[in-house]
Parts: structure tokens; sequence; C-alpha cells
């Protein structure tokens, strides 16, 4: 079954709610919206999540995660072989939590989805993410990194990236890269080279007419 929290959850009730699925596990998918969990609930659920076999699915919307809540899920990731989705869109971890988690999850074998939309990640995280996420990961098939100002240097280290992988699905909406004619050069010739890349989303990214061209020259 799906279980969704959409209401703040304190410390103390979130302990009560890991012990009790521990010993019913007859679920697959988590969904914290807006639960307030913060750091400190994200090390809990790290620390939860490491030997965990049931959990495929796990949502942590808007919950306030950092660079310490980053760190735990990272680490959990090294040792968890069985969630398949993480979702932490609108948490403000920044590069520095993105680059964090990233480690984390070039290391899991199981992990396919991982949404990082409106996370406030920059250049510095999109470089760590190309080359943990996008250039060592053996399971990632669906990446969004929607809503982070990635600016142009982030975004052609993405596309370097691009031409070994194993990505089908990347958004790239709404990153602040479109003014750029090298980044759109890079990601073009990422994406030229790429042979499993089959969705992409570069939705209100204002486009250069010149670098709008690389794609259309190659399609």
């Amino acid at each position: 079954f799906d279980l969704v929290i959409a209401e703040p959850l304190a410390t103390r009730q979130l302990h009560a709610l890991l012990e009790t699925l521990d010993s019913y596990p007859h679920y697959n998918t988590l969904k914290f919206w807006r639960a307030g969990l913060g750091d400190e609930g994200a090390v809990i659920l790290g620390e939860w999540l490491r030997p965990n076999c049931h959990l495929k699915h796990l949502e942590l919307l808007d919950n306030r995660i950092g660079v310490r809540g980053c760190a735990s899920l990272s680490s959990a990731l090294h040792h968890n072989e069985c969630l398949t989705h993480l979702i932490m869109d609108y948490n403000d971890m920044g590069d520095e939590g993105a680059s964090v988690l990233s480690v984390g999850v070039s290391w899991n074998p199981t992990l396919q989805v991982l949404s990082l939309k409106y996370c406030g990640i920059g250049a510095e995280g999109a470089e760590t993410i190309a080359t943990e996420v996008i250039g060592k990961s053996q399971s990632i098939v669906d990446l969004d990194l929607q809503g982070n100002p990635l600016s142009p240097k982030g975004v052609a280290s993405i596309g370097k990236a691009l031409k070994e992988t194993k990505l089908q699905k990347l958004s790239l909406a709404d990153t602040s890269f479109g003014q750029s004619v090298n980044a759109i050069r890079a990601l073009a010739d990422g994406i030229q080279a790429n042979a499993t890349l089959t969705d992409l989303n570069l939705h209100l990214n204002t486009l250069e007419p010149q670098g709008a061209e690389f794609f259309i020259e190659h399609p």
C-alpha cells in the first residue's frame, strides 16, 4: 500500500511510524509532503532505510532537508538494495547537498528515478550530478532537475556526461542556460552521441536563436 503523510510530523511520531512499518511489511511507497522533517527527520529516515528491503518509492517533498539530511540519505543508498524512486523536490539542499546525495546515488544498484526539482542546485552541484549520477550510475534512467539555476556551465557538464550514460529521460526545464551558445552546443553534442535518451524536457528555457539551430541540425 501507499502511505501519505501531509501534515507536520514530530520526531517521536516519525520514530513510532517507522517502528510500526518494521512489523508490517506490506507497503512499498512512503510520501512525506510538507511534513517538516528537516535534517533530523532525514537522518532518522536514512538510518531506517539502510537495511530496509520493502520500500520502493520514497517522496520527501518540501521538507526543509539540507546537507546533513542529504548526507544521511546518501549513506543509506550505499547499503539499500530495494529503493527504485527517490523524489526530493522543493528541498533547499543547494550544491553541497546535491553533491553529497549524488555520491550515494552513484553507488546504489536499484534506484531508477531521481527527482530534485527546485532544490537550489547551481553549477557546482550540476557538475557533480553529471559525474556521479549521469556518468557513473548503472541504474538511473529518469532524472528531473527542473527549476534549478544550473547555469550554462552546469548544463554543459551534463551535456558532456550524456555521451556515455544509460539515462532515458532528463528534465532540464527552467534551468537558466538558454542564452549560452556553448551550453546548447555541449548539450546538443551529448544528445547526438547518446544511444538511450528518448525524452528531454527543455521547457521554460529561452533558447538563444543561434544556439537553437544546434537542435535543429541535430534532431
